[in-house]
């Protein structure tokens, strides 16, 4: 029954943004589509085929008092060799959500997923925020940065979307932020989640400054599920830098997690390398390592992705092209190589 709310609300806001671009004073919109070619999946045994079609498309249009945002994100796939496709919703990609400015310093947001990140929670190899840095999703939200200009501070507050409340296994759901930006480039914020009963979840984070050519992050989660947002453990700890030149960009990442009650220390590794020769080309490879435990390695299931690839920037449009490895590393049975050659345009408007 949610789901089949939160697609109704995003169809409705889809179909709105159609009719609001005309009068919009600023905007984003654009339209991505990605084809894999050749596709073989790091099973033993799996064969070289084609692989998925993924397009996204997104608008994001600003007014005097509102914004409203579209997006959605569709998949093409096979489960015969392509005898047969399917083609399905990508729900995390695919959101209808709408802010009111009540002030120049208060905003209120319903939609369906809707995320505010913590100042430097963004991990910079990996390219994605940490999900226990972010806040919001779905239901209602409510931003105050009126003491922003004073004392650096700003919080929110979301009411997610409710599902079958105040029954033995749900309770009423709650998350936030508070967030402390220093004169001095540094940035201090914590990520809130409750159900007010028997579940809480709390990250922390100490940041520099994002407009620096050196920036940093350490951040502790109490109660957290980890980069992936599925593997729950007692404590993580995450650290993230990112240094950029004129011609040069590097990041590392590093993500540890341990557990109070199990002999399980889940952790990942990443590393990110881009060269600019010039504006409009960027040479760009990724490296990623996880290791489900590293206090058992034996038993423990590793997977190394490395995707090199070619960007080009051509007036609106990007394209993107390379590989795709993932190596399943299991120490007890031979590693299985997954293989793909993904290639992207992304259409800007």
């Amino acid at each position: 029954m949610l789901l089949k709310q939160k697609k109704i609300i995003s169809l409705v806001f889809l179909n709105l943004i159609g009719t609001l671009i005309t009068f919009a004073q600023t905007n984003e919109i654009y339209n991505k589509i990605q084809i894999e070619p050749i596709s073989k999946s790091p099973i033993k045994d799996s064969k070289l085929s084609f692989g998925e079609i993924f397009n996204e498309a997104k608008a994001l249009l600003y007014f005097s008092d509102f914004w409203v945002e579209g997006r959605i994100g569709l998949k093409f796939y096979s489960l015969d060799n392509w005898n047969s496709g399917k083609i399905e919703t990508m729900d995390d990609r695919t959101h209808g959500n709408i802010g009111w400015y009540l002030s120049k310093d208060c905003e209120l947001v319903f939609g369906t997923q809707y995320y505010k990140m913590i100042p430097g929670t963004y991990m910079n190899a990996y390219e994605d925020a940490l999900p226990d840095g972010r806040w919001g999703k779905t239901g209602a939200s409510y931003i105050n940065t009126k003491l922003k200009d004073i004392y650096g501070l700003s919080f929110g507050i979301n009411i997610p979307i409710q599902d079958e409340i105040f029954t033995s296994t749900n309770y009423f759901k709650i998350n936030g932020s508070v967030v402390y930006e220093s004169p001095l480039n540094l940035n201090i914020g914590s990520a809130i989640y409750t159900d007010l009963y028997n579940d809480f979840s709390i990250a922390n984070f100490i940041s520099s400054n994002q407009g620096n050519p050196f920036t940093w992050m350490l951040g502790y989660t109490y109660n957290g599920t980890g980069i992936d947002g599925k593997t729950p453990a007692t404590h993580y700890f995450d650290s993230t830098m990112n240094l950029k030149t004129k011609k040069f960009l590097t990041s590392t990442d590093i993500e540890i997690g341990y557990n109070d009650d199990l002999n399980t220390n889940p952790m990942y590794l990443g590393l990110l390398g881009i060269y600019y020769p010039i504006p409009e080309i960027q040479a760009k490879c990724s490296i990623l390592y996880n290791v489900s435990n590293i206090n058992d390695y034996s038993e423990s299931q590793n997977t190394l992705f490395i995707y090199p690839r070619f960007i080009f920037t051509i007036s609106n449009n990007d394209i993107s092209i390379g590989p795709e490895f993932t190596i399943v590393d299991m120490p007890n049975s031979s590693s299985q190589l997954g293989f793909s050659f993904p290639i992207y345009w992304k259409h800007s408007l």
